[in-house]
């Protein structure tokens, strides 16, 4: 499965995107920051989706996780909102530096959005892989 090809580390590191900057969504009607070109090609793409409705990076979720004995705050890339009423906390990722840290994340978003009848999945975008949780 391509996810396990990039938590293993089976990536290409040369593709870093450090790309930073402002977009104006045009279903928003914001200035969103971006600190990928992942990102802002997500945030293009979803300003272009039929099915979504609205989308935000400024949805205000900090996820608490435990990582080496120290409590840190996650703060997913993108709280979309469909037409159809659905409600999706995303992730985007052109890779996977850090495994373990993925993983408890992913474990803490997902209890989360169980809570919150949110979905979660992470869009590894560089791959062209949605995994859906």
């Amino acid at each position: 499965m391509i996810a396990e090809k990039i938590l293993n580390g089976d990536y290409n590191k040369q593709n870093k995107n450090f790309k930073t900057g402002y977009y104006f969504s045009i279903k928003s009607k914001m200035y969103e920051y971006y600190s990928s070109s992942y990102e802002l090609s997500r945030m293009k793409e979803l300003d272009f989706d039929d099915s979504v409705r609205t989308w935000t990076k400024k949805h205000g979720i900090k996820i608490q996780y435990i990582y080496d004995g120290n409590v840190h705050n996650y703060l997913p890339d993108f709280l979309i909102e469909t037409k159809k009423g659905d409600k999706i906390l995303e992730e985007v990722k052109g890779w996977v530096s850090n495994k373990h840290n993925f993983e408890l994340k992913n474990k803490s978003a997902i209890e989360f959005c169980n809570k919150n009848n949110i979905k979660f999945q992470v869009n590894f975008y560089q791959r062209k892989q949605v995994i859906e949780y």
